[in-house]
């Protein structure tokens, strides 16, 4: 019995299992279509942002007993777009010959930040021994998302995506009335 069991598993006729590893399972529910919105808005400039950030926990224990210190890769972008929801007669107006025109469109508004979850990760922690023994907080990522979010919204808002995406809608509204016949001038202005 031994030799056919010693033959079996040289030949891997008979496979044995680790009796210490470990078996990954993964179930979810059926995915649940929440609401469906129409968008009435041009995409004009997307930003791809990223950030590290460090979050760190103390306590008037020494650091190597109580504490932790996170250094986090924040990966998100930011999309700029116009709102052609409110686009009426009254904000495009045509020259008497049909050949300009002038629109009124709100100045571009940035999306809030959308982390990359395949590019976003913990890049380093420490932490303290009660830390590691005791605290197993299923939500310890979450202030480090907020966090990460909330610098690239800053970041965003600093940049120059607004302007890009001005000039990106005007270009396009441009060649499109062109396409159109409409061969004078196109002003697109953005109001506040």
């Amino acid at each position: 019995m031994v030799v056919l069991t010693f033959l079996g598993a040289v030949t891997n006729l008979i496979h044995f299992r680790n009796p210490f590893g470990e078996t990954t399972t993964t179930r979810s529910s059926p995915v649940l279509l929440k609401s469906i919105t129409e968008l009435k808005r041009f995409e004009a400039a997307s930003g791809e942002f990223q950030v590290v950030v460090e979050v760190q926990n103390s306590s008037w224990l020494p650091s190597f007993l109580a504490g932790s210190d996170t250094f986090f890769l924040g990966d998100g972008v930011v999309n700029a777009f116009v709102d052609f929801n409110n686009l009426g007669p009254d904000k495009v107006q045509v020259s008497a010959d049909r050949l300009s025109a002038t629109i009124t469109l709100p100045t571009p508004v940035l999306d809030p930040t959308a982390l990359d979850v395949h590019k976003s990760y913990i890049i380093g922690q420490q932490q303290g021994v009660f830390d590691r023994l005791f605290n197993n907080d299923p939500n310890k990522v979450q202030p480090l998302l907020v966090e990460a979010t909330k610098q690239i919204d800053g970041a965003a808002a600093k940049s120059q995506l607004v302007s890009i995406a001005e000039k990106d809608t005007r270009q396009m509204l441009e060649g499109l009335l062109h396409s159109l016949g409409f061969t004078g001038t196109i002003t697109v202005n953005f109001s506040k």
